[in-house]
């Protein structure tokens, strides 16, 4: 897609780039008011979509989607999204989370679980689930509209924590992906995201992991943004970076301890990675997450 385009054509249904979430019932004729039909847009906030009767059929990014009545879409940031057709009586619960807040929160194995969602971003769930994330979801804008509460931020992260959690397991137990069919790029992917997730540590060079698993270095980077969208150095870092904020926001760890666990020469360099990569010293990411 033109670079041009995109900056021009997006989608944000939040009120402004301060607003942390919304929660929106949405019709037909709400959708409609998005143009996406014929004309894709670029959407920059995560969410959910929860079909609760009609259906539509959508592009993200290169994938042709129905969505239907008991069917959850999982879309995530800077995902272009195009309208093909919709139902009249077409009606959802719909959940925009701002980029932001998304990135406050830490899950683990969250690459893997990343892969999983992109490929497969509309799974069928069971009443039963669909209460349990709207419950949650109700549950978050209660505690979000206490503006007045000290902890008011520190709730919301970790209600957020819990939907992410039990999205997560209704894609890892969904029967219709543990049946689907892995490519031979696929393989690939989840192979080198389970090798960067136990030697990040070890070797953050992309050469290392393509050693291991047989095949040059070239061909590795070009499957990997090919399958998942980001470069295998991307990956790399993401998963020292959110080992790194694990470390900095859930342990009483120094920055010297910190930097040493995860094999860097010394903290001036880590300080100078974890900036280059979040914009941000240790120091000021730590404090920051407890204002």
């Amino acid at each position: 897609m033109d670079g041009k385009w995109m900056k021009q054509s997006s989608i944000n249904p939040l009120e402004d780039e301060n607003t942390l979430f919304g929660i929106f019932d949405v019709d037909s004729e709400d959708y409609g008011k998005l143009r996406t039909k014929y004309s894709p847009r670029l959407v920059n906030v995560g969410g959910l979509v929860i079909c609760r009767s009609g259906e539509c059929e959508v592009i993200l990014n290169d994938h042709r989607i129905r969505v239907k009545r008991g069917d959850m879409l999982t879309v995530f940031p800077n995902t272009i999204i195009q309208e093909i057709s919709k139902s009249d009586d077409l009606h959802a619960y719909t959940v925009a989370v701002n980029t932001e807040f998304l990135r406050s929160i830490n899950i683990p194995s969250s690459s893997m679980l990343y892969i999983m969602i992109r490929q497969n971003p509309c799974i069928a769930i069971t009443e039963e689930q669909t209460e349990t994330i709207i419950e949650l979801c109700e549950m978050l804008r209660r505690k979000y509209n206490r503006t007045e509460h000290m902890f008011r931020k520190e709730i919301c992260e970790n209600l957020l924590m819990m939907i992410c959690y039990e999205v997560a397991a209704m894609y890892s137990g969904n029967s219709d992906i543990k049946k689907r069919p892995q490519s031979r790029q696929d393989m690939i992917l989840r192979q080198f995201l389970s090798l960067v997730s136990t030697d990040y540590l070890v070797n953050r060079e992309v050469g290392y992991y393509a050693d291991k698993l047989c095949i040059t270095p070239k061909y590795l980077s070009i499957v990997i943004r090919s399958v998942s969208g980001r470069s295998a150095a991307d990956w790399i870092s993401h998963v020292i970076i959110i080992n790194a904020k694990s470390m900095l926001i859930g342990t009483q760890m120094t920055i010297q301890q910190i930097s040493n666990a995860l094999n860097f020469p010394n903290p001036s360099f880590f300080g100078q990675y974890f900036r280059r990569h979040t914009g941000m010293t240790p120091k000021e990411y730590r404090r920051n997450a407890k204002l």
